[in-house]
């Protein structure tokens, strides 16, 4: 694991690893509430650019950290990231392949498949090209992964224009 700051910011990068599993999950945890609690960082960032699957309870950690008023980033996460539900309804893209947390969903999702019953309207009030992350679900493929100039490049990029918005 890789441990940087920049700024106020807090990066975490467990490397190239590209499932996480649970041991990895508890890692990512003790490492935020190392960061968060005892170092009193309030804005970290995950680097995500060689992940592909997450376990469930990571969103649920990171919204814990984000209701306690830490600003929590993701930083440049694959499609199959991008695709899942809690990253699609609850994240935003700012700029640089950045993604940040938000505490109501960015848009309606309808709930189950629609095509299990085909008297349902789907209940989706926005058209899929004013989604935020239309760009995350237009991929045909998955993305390589950045160079670490490349993240480095994009964490500047951001975490600069963050702290003068703030």
């Amino acid at each position: 694991m890789k441990i940087s700051s920049l700024h106020d910011a807090t990066i975490v990068n467990l490397g190239d690893m590209e499932i996480w599993d649970g041991a990895d999950l508890s890692l990512i945890r003790d490492t935020l509430f190392e960061l968060i609690t005892k170092k009193h960082q309030t804005r970290v960032g995950i680097d995500m650019s060689w992940v592909k699957y997450v376990p469930s309870g990571f969103f649920g950690m990171l919204t814990d950290w984000h209701d306690k008023g830490i600003r929590v980033t993701l930083l440049s996460p694959q499609q199959n990231v991008r695709e899942m539900l809690w990253f699609r309804q609850f994240f935003i893209e700012t700029e640089a392949d950045c993604f940040v947390l938000q505490s109501e969903p960015v848009g309606d999702f309808p709930i189950g498949d629609p095509s299990e019953d085909d008297d349902v309207e789907p209940s989706v009030t926005r058209d899929a090209d004013e989604h935020p992350n239309k760009a995350a679900r237009d991929a045909d493929a998955p993305q390589p992964p950045l160079s670490a100039e490349q993240v480095e490049q994009a964490i500047a990029s951001w975490f600069g224009l963050a702290l003068q918005d703030c």
